[in-house]
C-alpha cells in the first residue's frame, strides 16, 4: 500500500470520527439524563408518606412555635396501643365526612392550614391546603375492599392540574392503588407533584406523629353502632353509621360500599 493510499485512509477515518463523534456524545448524554431522571422518580415514589414526614417536619415545628391555636389532640398516655390492623379498621369505620376532617388534621401537623370543601360540587377536591401562600389539594377515599383505579386518579388530576401553581396534590386512601394508577402518576402528570398515600403510607404518617407524642382522636362510633348487624342485601358486609352529603344526617349503610349501596334509616 503506497503512501497516497495510506493518507487517504487516514483522512477518511478522521472525517468519519469528526462527523460521528457528536452523535455518539449525544447518544450517551441522552442515556445518562434518562437514567438520572428515572432514578429521581424512583426515589420520589419509594415512600410518599415518609417524604411528607421528612420535608414538612421542620415547617410543622416552626408553626407550633408561633402560638398557633393547636387542634384537638390527645397527649395522655394510651392504655393499650392499637395495632396497625385495629387502627386501620377504626379509621375505616369513620363516616366519609369525619374521615376528611381527620386527614385535614393530619396535614395541619405538617405545617399546613387545611379546610374541607362542601360536599356539593367539590370537583373531587375534599380538602384545600394552604402553606406559604400556595394552595395544595387532597382527595380522600375511605375504601375497604375497593382498589383505587387509574380513572379516579386521572379524574382528580384533571380537576387540579390547572390550579397547581407550585402546590401539590395528595390522593389519600385507606386501601391501595392499582398499578395502572401508579404508572399514570409516574409517567403522565408532566412533572406535577401528585402524591399517592395508601393505607401503609397513612399508617406511617400517623405513627410518625405518635412518636412525637401527638395522637389525633378518632371519633368513637356511638352505642347504636356497637350492635353489629349484617347487611341484609349482600350478606358479606355489616351495617355502619354513615352521614348524608346534604345535611350530614346519620343513616345505616353497608361497610362494603360502593360495591353494596344498601341504606337504612336510623329509628329515633
Amino acid at each position: 500500500m503506497d503512501s497516497y493510499t495510506v493518507g487517504t485512509v487516514v483522512i477518511f477515518c478522521l472525517i468519519t470520527w469528526i462527523i460521528a463523534s457528536p452523535f455518539v456524545v449525544f447518544y450517551y448524554h441522552k442515556r445518562y439524563i434518562t437514567a438520572y431522571r428515572e432514578l429521581e422518580e424512583l426515589r420520589q415514589e419509594v415512600s410518599p408518606a415518609v417524604d411528607i414526614q421528612l420535608t414538612q417536619m421542620s415547617a410543622s415545628e416552626g408553626a407550633q412555635s408561633t402560638n398557633k391555636q393547636p387542634i384537638t389532640e390527645n397527649r395522655s398516655t394510651p392504655t393499650t396501643p392499637l395495632s396497625d390492623h385495629e387502627l386501620l379498621t377504626k379509621i375505616r369505620s369513620m363516616s366519609p365526612y369525619n374521615f376528611e376532617k381527620y386527614i385535614a388534621q393530619l396535614f395541619e401537623h405538617f405545617g399546613y392550614s387545611a379546610a374541607t370543601t362542601p360536599y356539593k360540587r367539590d370537583g373531587g377536591i375534599d380538602i384545600v391546603l394552604y402553606k406559604n401562600g400556595v394552595q395544595s389539594y387532597v382527595q380522600c377515599k375511605k375504601y375497604i375492599k375497593q382498589i383505587v383505579k387509574v380513572s379516579e386518579v386521572r379524574d382528580f388530576y384533571g380537576a387540579v392540574v390547572d390550579h397547581l401553581h407550585g402546590g401539590e396534590a395528595f390522593f389519600v386512601t385507606t386501601n391501595i392503588f392499582s398499578s395502572d394508577a401508579r404508572r399514570f402518576v409516574k409517567y403522565s402528570t408532566n412533572g406535577n407533584k401528585i402524591r399517592l398515600i395508601d393505607n401503609t403510607g397513612l399508617l406511617t404518617i400517623i405513627r410518625a406523629l405518635e412518636d412525637k407524642g401527638v395522637v389525633i382522636p378518632i371519633p368513637d362510633v356511638s352505642d347504636i353502632s356497637q350492635k353489629i348487624k349484617p347487611c341484609p342485601r349482600c350478606r358479606g358486609g355489616h351495617l355502619v353509621i354513615r352521614h348524608s352529603k346534604n345535611n350530614h344526617s346519620p343513616f345505616y349503610g353497608c361497610s362494603n360500599y360502593p360495591e353494596c349501596r344498601y341504606m337504612q334509616k336510623i329509628d329515633s
